[in-house]
């Protein structure tokens, strides 16, 4: 209901606490099918990058990362997380928004302690191909110099994707042009 009435904000939380549902066994005793998981991450996910305000990826009781930033899901594992730092328009410096998503990137990666670290950036495919591609570079190495300035010491690999592969949306009718746009200029953890 709130993500059909763009309440992103709220969808975005309430997606992420079926996510957190889902995970523990004594809430969910039937575990979901993989393509019912995966679309309650990617509604969770996209719902997020929408929202008007910080939604924090969530915790279980015993303070491991849950919903999106799970590692895995009752034995899903997605395969990339969509951040949603965001920046000023035509520049690689995040917005006040992107900047606390940057934050709590770096604090989860510094506690997940992954051996690697893969991140591609996004663009949407407005403008032309070669300066969307310098643009994800350019963005893509900020997040990347961010992280080192947090304290995340492992390898970074930065994939500068421009244009070239727009967010697999789920129910993609569901969104108005700027919303798309939107989501596409993203981040990407790839797991």
């Amino acid at each position: 209901v709130a993500h059909d009435a763009r309440d992103y904000d709220r969808a975005a939380v309430l997606y992420q606490e079926s996510l957190v549902a889902i995970n523990n066994e004594g809430e969910t005793p039937k575990r979901p099918s993989d393509p019912e998981i995966d679309r309650i991450y990617r509604l969770a996910e996209q719902s997020r990058m929408l929202a008007e305000h910080y939604v924090a990826a969530l915790t279980n009781r015993a303070g491991e990362p849950d919903g999106l930033a799970a590692s895995a899901i009752r034995g899903f594992k997605p395969e990339a997380e969509a951040v949603p730092i965001t920046f000023i328009t035509d520049t690689a410096e995040f917005d006040a928004l992107g900047l606390l998503y940057a934050e709590a990137m770096a604090k989860s990666l510094i506690r997940l302690a992954p051996e690697r670290i893969i991140l591609s950036a996004h663009t949407d495919e407005r403008g032309t191909d070669a300066y969307n591609q310098a643009l994800s570079e350019r963005r893509g190495e900020a997040v990347r110099r961010f992280l080192r300035e947090r304290g995340v010491t492992q390898p970074i690999d930065v994939k500068a994707m421009g244009e070239s592969q727009p967010l697999d949306l789920f129910e993609p009718e569901n969104y108005l042009q700027e919303a798309v746009w939107r989501m596409n200029r993203r981040v990407e953890w790839i797991r």
